[in-house]
């Protein structure tokens, strides 16, 4: 499964893109509940979006790896106690190889577990994958479920477990992802796939 895209996008219209789709989908849409807080709170910053310009795979690897062990630094912080906690999103787009299939997507995130097994960073982080082509197993390519994770270029979206698990007292997770689902639908595939197109800047 590939697509063309990745490469193109310099390092501040690749933060303005992604920026564009956490305010405009994750929280406007209230795609993840949990991210209106990082988001919003400035002092301390909740939610950072760096992003990596190098165009191997290596690169990319060493960069996620650099954010997770400063993120995991922050856990204890008691400032991120009551606002909602602290997230960094590792935008990609300009390591091709990465934004035009998928399945190298994933082979990136099982290298990252074992990266973060040898570094000691699992149990403190951890990374959920969104891509321009991302697609759950089992799910059809052409289902708007797929666009919870479906971002504008390949995105490494790193968490601290503590959060994760503070986020999991408040709300279902299931009951999360059905509600997610009507409203993907509601708006359907083809205005998701423009949408993330507007954002690329292909019009």
């Amino acid at each position: 499964m590939s697509m063309t895209v990745g490469g193109g996008a310099g390092e501040d219209a690749a933060r303005e893109a992604t920026m564009r789709w956490v305010d405009d989908l994750i929280i406007g849409r209230n795609v993840c509940p949990f991210a209106r807080e990082p988001r919003r709170s400035m002092d301390p910053p909740g939610l950072a979006c760096v992003v990596e310009m190098a165009t191997t795979l290596e690169g990319v690897l060493e960069r996620v790896l650099l954010e997770a062990s400063a993120l995991a630094t922050s856990v204890g912080d008691e400032r991120y106690e009551t606002t909602g906690g602290k997230t960094t999103l590792v935008v990609t787009p300009a390591c091709g190889e990465l934004n035009r299939d998928f399945e190298v997507m994933m082979d990136v995130m099982y290298a990252l577990e074992d990266a973060f097994e040898d570094l000691g960073l699992a149990g403190k982080v951890q990374t959920v994958a969104f891509h321009p082509m991302f697609t759950y197993s089992g799910e059809p390519e052409d289902s708007a479920a797929n666009f919870t994770n479906r971002s504008p270029y390949a995105t490494f979206h790193l968490l601290r477990e503590c959060d994760v698990e503070r986020a999991g007292k408040i709300i279902s997770v299931s009951a999360m992802l059905d509600t997610n689902v009507r409203t993907l639908n509601a708006i359907g595939v083809q205005k998701l796939r423009a949408k993330l197109r507007e954002l690329r800047g292909e019009g």
